[in-house]
């Protein structure tokens, strides 16, 4: 509770901050839309809306039809998931690093 009054002052002296104190009260009586039942509704809707990544290259103009896309040979991704796991710093290991690399191409080609 003293944690909340600190805050409160904290805000109260701070006159540019105003607008974002009054976005955080208003916060905690808007309804949460990270419960499970909208998680699964969101995840339909992204199942249902999502298309293969060569249809979606086509739309946006960057490949033609029948362009093969980019991919990792596999070895190399054997090769740095074993670096990985040798590591003394601990690291994030995604199982599809094939699809990450397509995201990673995608970004890079924009620019």
């Amino acid at each position: 509770m003293k944690e909340k009054f600190l805050t409160l002052i904290w805000f109260s002296l701070r006159p540019t901050f105003y607008w974002h104190g009054l976005e955080l009260f208003f916060r905690k009586f808007r309804k949460n839309y990270d419960s499970s039942f909208y998680y699964d509704q969101a995840k339909a809707w992204a199942e249902q809306q999502s298309v293969p990544v060569n249809r979606a290259l086509e739309a946006i103009g960057l490949s033609k039809k029948g362009d093969e896309i980019p991919s990792l040979d596999k070895a190399v991704i054997v090769e740095a998931n074993s670096l990985a796991g040798t590591s003394k710093v601990k690291m994030y290991i995604s199982c599809s690093t094939h699809l990450n690399f397509r995201r990673y191409v995608l970004k890079f080609t924009e620019f």
